[in-house]
C-alpha cells in the first residue's frame, strides 16, 4: 500500500528536508516486508494565498486515494493504533492511503470534506500540529518510519 504525505508548502534544502527524506527512505524499507510503502512525500504550493487556493492544490493531486486529513481537531491515535490502522486498510484492499497536511492555517472545508478520516495531533507526533505545519510533517514522518516496530 503505497503511502503518500500530501504537504502545503516546501522544506527547501535545509535540515529539515534531510531530515524528512531520512524518515521517509526508513518508512519505506522497513514498510517494504508489511506490505506498507513506498512512502513519500510530495509538497504542493498554490498559486493564490489562502484555504481554498490551497484545498484546490491539494484535491487536484489525490487520485483514487484513501484520504486522512490531518486535523488539530481530529482523533488522536497512539503510535501502535496509527501503525494498526494503517494495516487494517491494507488488508482492506487500500491500495494508496495520502495523509494530507495543511499549510499555516490549516485545511480548508473541502479537503475536510473529502477526507475519510481526520486524525488529531498526537497522529502527527507527541508535538502535534500546534507548531508549524512544516513540524507536522517532520512529525508524522518520522511515525511512519517506525511502523515496524509497532505492528
Amino acid at each position: 500500500m503505497k503511502i503518500t504525505l500530501l504537504c502545503v508548502g516546501r522544506l527547501g534544502r535545509g535540515p529539515e528536508a534531510m531530515l524528512a527524506a531520512d524518515y521517509v527512505a526508513r518508512a519505506t524499507a522497513t514498510g517494504r516486508a508489511l506490505g506498507l510503502g513506498p512512502v513519500e512525500i510530495v509538497e504542493v504550493e498554490a498559486r493564490k494565498s489562502g484555504k481554498p487556493a490551497e484545498g484546490d492544490v491539494l484535491l487536484a493531486r489525490i487520485e483514487n486515494a484513501h484520504l486522512i486529513a490531518c486535523d488539530e481537531r481530529g482523533v488522536a491515535r497512539t503510535s501502535r493504533d496509527f501503525a494498526l490502522h494503517l494495516v487494517k486498510l491494507r488488508d482492506e484492499g487500500v491500495r494508496h492511503v495520502v495523509l494530507v497536511i495543511g499549510g499555516a492555517d490549516g485545511l480548508d472545508q473541502a479537503v475536510l470534506a473529502a477526507a475519510r478520516e481526520r486524525p488529531g495531533p498526537r497522529d502527527a507526533g507527541r508535538t502535534g500540529l500546534s507548531r508549524r505545519h512544516h513540524t507536522g510533517r517532520l512529525a508524522l514522518s518520522s511515525r511512519l518510519s517506525g511502523l515496524g516496530g509497532s505492528v
